[in-house]
């Protein structure tokens, strides 16, 4: 393996070309990796902190204000305005053409 690698870093006429990464390097992009992580986390944290008894409040004011109008509407609904009259007419479309 070690043959192989050493054969493709010697052709550098290719396109790509192949290096060995240090190994402080990787701890460096890891190190780096798990901070962005964990701020990403704790602002995501933070917002919903934030922004969650917000939502929850204007769910239950959006509720409250709901069932006000179903109460109104019921209550003035009157029993008499059901019957609602119509006309009936019936149309024969057997007849011969």
């Amino acid at each position: 393996m070690q043959q192989d690698y050493d054969s493709i870093r010697r052709t550098q006429g290719g396109r790509f070309v192949v290096q060995a990464v240090p190994g402080w390097m990787i701890a460096l992009v890891s190190v780096a990796i798990a901070v962005a992580g964990f701020v990403l986390f704790l602002v995501s944290a933070s917002l919903l902190l934030v922004l969650a008894p917000i939502f929850i409040g204007i769910g239950l004011y959006l509720r409250w204000r709901f069932l006000k109008a179903l109460r109104t509407a019921s209550n003035s609904y009157d029993e008499r305005e059901t019957v609602i009259e119509t006309e009936y007419r019936v149309h024969d479309d057997t007849r011969r053409t």
